[in-house]
């Protein structure tokens, strides 16, 4: 028996409705990113919406997972919603550790560590770095080495000095974000997030 063709037929149209004023408000929020605090709200970090995490737990072995900024107190991690104090409470309580894995950052980089004289490769979220064969060079040429070949990894000197400090004193400090460096690497002073202060 024949199938009709009306039959097989796919639609592919599909219709979602917002209402535009409440939407536009929701992500004019969103902007300002979505805090992490410990279980006493002092805050450890900020990450853009739809930026991920990753949650390590006591044994070692960890996960990552994408965060949805819901309001200025409550956030989406994974599938699940929370309270931005309980999130920091169920985490403690676990043994866990969170640090942001911020999507301003590359994967990796190439870094110049001048106590050693070597170049070094650094891999977001991980502590210290992986050795090279790139070693006893002249030290000035060693570190435009180094810029030579983040250039070509399209890695900025502000995102490979934010991966460096990340990867020796955690990626929670303000730091460890390309957004507090200029064009050439240099520090610049981070701006104070009115928004939350009380």
């Amino acid at each position: 028996m024949n199938t009709p063709k009306a039959a097989t037929r796919e639609y592919n149209l599909y219709c979602y409705c917002y209402q535009r004023d409440w939407l536009d408000n929701h992500l004019q929020k969103a902007e300002k990113g979505i805090r992490f605090i410990d279980p006493h709200y002092k805050e450890q970090f900020t990450i853009p919406d739809g930026d991920k995490i990753r949650i390590t737990l006591s044994s070692g072995e960890h996960y990552d997972r994408e965060c949805r900024y819901i309001d200025d107190y409550h956030l989406e991690v994974g599938d699940n919603l929370y309270h931005i104090c309980e999130f920091a409470e169920r985490m403690e309580q676990n043994g866990n550790t969170v640090i942001p894995l911020r999507s301003s950052l590359p994967e990796q980089c190439y870094v110049y560590l001048p106590t050693s004289n070597e170049i070094g490769i650094i891999q977001k979220g991980e502590t210290g770095y992986y050795k090279t064969d790139l070693t006893d060079g002249v030290p000035g040429e060693m570190k435009e080495l180094a810029d030579s070949m983040n250039h070509k990894l399209g890695v900025t000197k502000g995102q490979a000095e934010a991966m460096k400090t990340g990867s020796m004193f955690g990626w929670k400090v303000p730091a460890a974000d390309p957004k507090n460096y200029d064009e050439n690497g240099k520090p610049v002073k981070p701006k104070r997030n009115k928004d939350y202060e009380r």
